[in-house]
């Protein structure tokens, strides 16, 4: 019962970064910073899919760890702002 409420506040509080890290977005930023930014928004998503993920395999260990929409959401990360819009 504890290990569920530890991870719910850990899902709370990467949700709460990833708010104020869209709240920056609205603001002016170099391409630099909003390409740090939008990095920092998907390691953030990252780790709640890797939170959710292991509270839905918990007993399930044999599956070696990887999540693929992470890995995606950071590569999309690196790409300047500029080509993706």
């Amino acid at each position: 019962m504890m290990k569920t409420d530890l991870r719910g506040i850990r899902i709370k509080a990467h949700q709460t970064n990833i708010d104020r890290y869209r709240k920056l977005l609205a603001g002016r930023l170099t391409p630099l910073e909003r390409e740090y930014v939008m990095r920092r928004i998907a390691e953030e998503r990252a780790e709640i899919k890797t939170l959710e993920d292991a509270s839905d395999d918990s007993t399930s260990s044999s599956r070696p760890f990887s999540n693929p929409l992470a890995e995606r959401e950071i590569r999309a990360a690196v790409i300047p702002w500029e080509v993706r819009f």
